[in-house]
Order: C-alpha cells, then sequence, then structure tokens
C-alpha cells in the first residue's frame, strides 16, 4: 500500500478519536452520503468500539441514519454497527 493513502484513510479515523461522541451523532445527521460512508466505517471499527459504553451511545436518530446507510451501501458493516452503537439512555422506551 501507498504510504500516503495510508495517511489519508487513517489520519481522519484518528482525529475521530478524541471527538465527543455527542458532537459526532450530531455530525452524521448533518452530513451527506460520502461523509456516511466515513461515519460508518468510524463507528464500525475497533477504534469506536475502544470507547466506554456509556461514550457509545447515540440518539435514535443518528444510528438509524448510520444503519439505513449501512445497510444499502455496506451490508458488511451493519451487523457490527448494530452491536457497537448503543441508544443513548434518553431514547429508550420505558414501560
Amino acid at each position: 500500500m501507498d504510504a500516503a493513502r495510508d495517511v489519508a484513510r487513517l489520519a481522519p479515523l484518528a482525529l475521530l478519536d478524541t471527538v465527543a461522541t455527542e458532537e459526532l451523532a450530531w455530525a452524521v445527521r448533518e452530513t451527506d452520503a460520502a461523509g456516511l460512508d466515513g461515519a460508518v466505517e468510524f463507528f464500525a471499527s475497533e477504534r469506536f468500539t475502544a470507547r466506554h459504553p456509556k461514550k457509545r451511545r447515540v440518539g435514535a436518530t443518528a444510528r438509524e441514519l448510520l444503519l439505513r446507510h449501512a445497510r444499502t451501501r455496506r451490508p458488511g458493516h451493519a451487523a457490527v454497527l448494530e452491536r457497537r452503537v448503543l441508544l443513548a439512555a434518553e431514547d429508550r422506551i420505558r414501560r
């Protein structure tokens, strides 16, 4: 692999590691299809899984956008996203 290609692919992911999950979820709601591709890759990655479970919680809207995009464009990531991206507590249905 070309080193420049690795830097171009991995550098943005390294930057995302430091961003709060709430900000990432907001960005998911505001982005286009190309941005969703990158977001799906990040949220399905080991980098996102390394966060504490409470830091992996996103709102229902962002989670649904990620899952819908993954199912249509990146089907291999859909099951991974379902396990790794947790719903925020306020989005849970209480009975």
